[in-house]
């Protein structure tokens, strides 16, 4: 079992569904903050981080990655463009990598693109 999963096994059921909705795509992980915020039961800072962790670093298909890299190519060419801009320019295009992902590997390529475009920004 992982530390990621040994942290979410002894969080309050409730709180183990949102983190789970979380990893099915069902639930964004902004509005589970502030389900976290609000709900019943307190999550500590080591076991965000330990979620966070897990959800920012899933382990990507050759799809995923080859769409990541167009992403973070087309950003570099054109470093004016907004994240939204880069984004619906890759899906205004016929690209076979991006059309074989399924919701879920289009979101975490998406976010992780956004979490690159945001560190690239502060350099």
């Amino acid at each position: 079992m992982s530390e990621y999963e040994k942290i979410i096994e002894n969080i309050n059921p409730t709180i183990q569904d949102v983190i789970k909705d979380i990893d099915d795509n069902k639930m964004d992980i902004f509005r589970a903050g502030i389900y976290a915020d609000n709900g019943e039961q307190f999550i500590s800072s080591y076991q965000v981080k330990k979620v966070l962790e897990h959800l920012a670093n899933p382990k990507l298909n050759k799809n995923q990655q080859v769409v990541l890299d167009l992403l973070k190519y087309w950003q570099e060419k054109w470093p004016s463009w907004h994240v939204s801009t880069t984004i619906n320019y890759l899906t205004s295009q016929n690209n076979e990598y991006h059309d074989a992902l399924n919701k879920k590997e289009e979101n975490q390529v998406f976010y992780l693109f956004t979490i690159w475009v945001i560190e690239q920004e502060g350099e």
